[in-house]
């Protein structure tokens, strides 16, 4: 592990009188730094950037830095660490990310042995508006349902850095671009309450579909792919909006179907727990009480006395 203290900035060619860095880090990818043009045809971009890079830390990881005119996009690869930023500290864990103003003090450190993270240093007259947007005076996380999307964009970034020109500075800006508004919409999604109206075609016929065949043993994978989306994804997704797994959900309508037999009928307790898609009587039980706090048939007796 290299001990730095007061190291240069990779970004020393516009930081700022009372800039300062603190930094213990070794690099698995060398950053790529760069200070590319800031106007093409003499029209400023919205955002150019100044350097990206990976990393790998084990513990001891400690960077602190403030005073520098850029704005950074962080993000937990895997692992756990942690970011402060206007006087809160929050907990990075994969997908996590933050978007800052390097200008303000800051320090990150890891929190496990083996924290992986990526990031794009950049500058442009739209980044207070992002960051504003994007923390509104306080330190926001955003986790996003896909984190492959945003690793994906910043490796792009990074190798069109490779090759400079005007037309790679327009790409990289809409990158950069793309990168931002994803992660904002992200969490406008997360921020903004659903009724039933408001979810997506594909949520509304995926829960009919686990509530009709909620006795079956339906396939996770094989709903996903009924709404052309891979398996982990779709289930981010649908407890997004349904606040349940799409197991957990099939749960809960079977448990729904089951206090209504419970009131409505006279079937035995295997039988109900048979036609709800249960494996066994005792299971049927065991999660009933699990959910309710009673069993079926205190439930049972509960309704019958009333």
């Amino acid at each position: 592990m290299n001990e730095k203290e007061n190291t240069q900035s990779v970004l020393d060619a516009n930081v700022q009188s009372t800039a300062s860095e603190s930094l213990s880090m070794d690099s698995i990818e060398t950053p790529v730094d760069v200070l590319r043009c800031r106007s093409i045809q003499g029209a400023d971009l919205p955002f150019v950037a100044r350097s990206t890079g990976k990393y790998r830390e084990g513990r001891g990881f400690f960077y602190y830095r403030e005073g520098i005119n850029a704005y950074c996009f962080f993000m937990t690869v895997s692992g756990v660490g942690e970011f402060a930023y206007r006087g809160v500290t929050k907990r990075m864990e994969r997908g996590d990310m933050v978007f800052v103003s390097s200008a303000l003090p800051a320090h990150i450190r890891n929190l496990n042995d083996d924290w992986r993270f990526c990031f794009v240093n950049v500058e442009g007259s739209a980044c207070p508006c992002f960051e504003e947007l994007w923390n509104g005076g306080g330190c926001t996380v955003i986790r996003p349902r896909d984190a492959s999307h945003f690793t994906d964009l910043l490796d792009r970034i990074t190798a069109e850095l490779g090759t400079p020109s005007a037309a790679t500075d327009l790409t990289v800006n809409l990158l950069i671009t793309t990168l931002l508004t994803d992660a904002l919409k992200e969490k406008i999604e997360n921020e903004t309450p659903h009724s039933s109206q408001q979810y997506p075609v594909w949520v509304r016929e995926a829960s009919v579909l686990l509530s009709e065949k909620c006795a079956e043993e339906l396939r996770i994978s094989d709903l996903a792919s009924r709404f052309y989306m891979e398996q982990n994804n779709f289930i981010r997704r649908f407890k997004r909006y349904m606040g349940k797994t799409p197991k957990e959900y099939q749960i809960v309508c079977r448990m729904e179907r089951a206090t209504a037999l419970l009131s409505e009928s006279d079937l035995s307790l295997s039988e109900i727990a048979a036609r709800c898609g249960f494996a066994s009587h005792s299971f049927f039980s065991k999660t009933f009480r699990r959910l309710y706090g009673i069993t079926p048939t205190q439930y049972r007796l509960g309704l019958s006395n009333s």
